[in-house]
């Protein structure tokens, strides 16, 4: 079975636009406590077990935090989490904008919405991995 390439262009175009778009927002944007909480629960824990027994109050499932935590080992730049973030959701809206039976309008609107724009993209929390 192979996939037809529908559109090749115009999701081409929708991602780059959303990328570029998120990218601005992620540059501006100050993280908050709640960002901030995840990643020094990853930076500071010392393995993985670790980090396990500082999670055991969060309210949040572990696979955010130990994208961080492998994150934190490379760098101490909480910024990086933002990339990691943008580069989910930026991979989501490539895979909705290609393959959902949505007509072009309903696809842009979508992808600039408030839930895939604002909430799981230019906040860096866990809800990009829920979501999608």
């Amino acid at each position: 079975m192979t996939l037809v390439r529908k559109e090749p262009y115009f999701t081409f175009w929708v991602v780059c636009l959303f990328f570029l778009v998120s990218l601005i927002g992620i540059l501006n944007h100050e993280m908050w406590l709640d960002e901030l909480q995840a990643w020094l629960i990853a930076k500071d824990s010392t393995s993985l077990v670790d980090l396990f027994h500082n999670l055991r109050y969060e309210g949040h499932s572990g696979l955010w935090h130990i994208n961080l935590y492998l994150i934190s080992r490379f760098t101490q730049n909480p910024t990086a989490m933002q990339f990691f973030h943008l580069s989910i959701a930026t991979a989501s809206v490539y895979i909705f904008v290609r393959f959902a039976p949505f007509t072009r309008l309903q696809k842009i609107l979508f992808s600039f919405g408030y839930f895939p724009f604002t909430s799981t993209t230019l906040l860096a929390e866990t809800m990009a991995l829920d979501y999608y």
